[in-house]
């Protein structure tokens, strides 16, 4: 029987994390379904084990023998047995136990920083920026393929750098946010040259964009 020639470690306890709650095991080489029920998931034929890696996450059979030796904190989610869902953070592959995630679990799970956003692809539509309320259907079509950028945006407002979070602004908004002169219009720099920015126009602020005001005519 190799459970027999299994060897505890004794006198070292390993700490793991499953779904964010710490869970002390006396082995060091378990097997999934040990992980479940140390956690108190049990029957452990009714959850599924997702451990987080070094560069997305792996699906854990039951009987999957996992080596935590020099592993400190090593991190497993447990589901309800149900479908598995699939999604990609910068082209790194995750797997999750529900048809859909929140942004604060999509950051957890994935190691999102806080000076990070995380923006979902919407194929030919404007990709979307997730706020912290907001979460992403897993089940809808295929993989979900989100990826990171910087939170803060660079630009240049009369080519001087400006830091401001990225999103859809209107144009009254940009004004207060740009710290634009009473008075004074926003002119937007494009190939066609400068474009001025209408009332109530949306623009989507990203690194690089120009801005250069000039006084309105009255």
């Amino acid at each position: 029987m190799e459970e027999q020639e299994h060897h505890h470690e004794h006198g070292r306890a390993q700490e793991i994390t499953v779904n964010g709650r710490s869970v002390l095991l006396t082995d060091i080489e378990p097997i999934g379904s040990q992980i479940l029920a140390e956690a108190g998931f049990e029957p452990v034929d009714e959850h599924v084990l997702i451990q987080r890696v070094k560069i997305g996450s792996r699906l854990v059979s039951l009987d999957e023998r996992i080596d935590l030796k020099g592993v400190d904190g090593a991190r497993f989610y447990a589901f309800r047995t149900g479908e598995v869902f699939t999604f990609t953070v910068n082209e790194h592959g995750f797997q999750w136990g529900r048809p859909s995630i929140t942004e604060p679990e999509l950051r957890d799970f994935a190691g999102v920083p806080d000076e990070d956003v995380l923006v979902q692809e919407e194929g030919d539509d404007e990709p979307r920026i997730l706020n912290p309320t907001d979460r992403v259907e897993l089940g809808a079509s295929g993989t979900e393929h989100l990826r990171t950028e910087r939170r803060l945006a660079t630009v240049f407002v009369d080519n001087i750098e400006k830091h401001i979070p990225r999103g859809i602004y209107t144009t009254e908004e940009l004004l207060v946010l740009l710290q634009v002169q009473a008075g004074y219009l926003l002119n937007l720099a494009t190939d066609n040259g400068l474009i001025p920015l209408k009332p109530q126009q949306r623009i989507r602020v990203k690194d690089g964009i120009r801005f250069f005001p000039q006084i309105a005519e009255q």
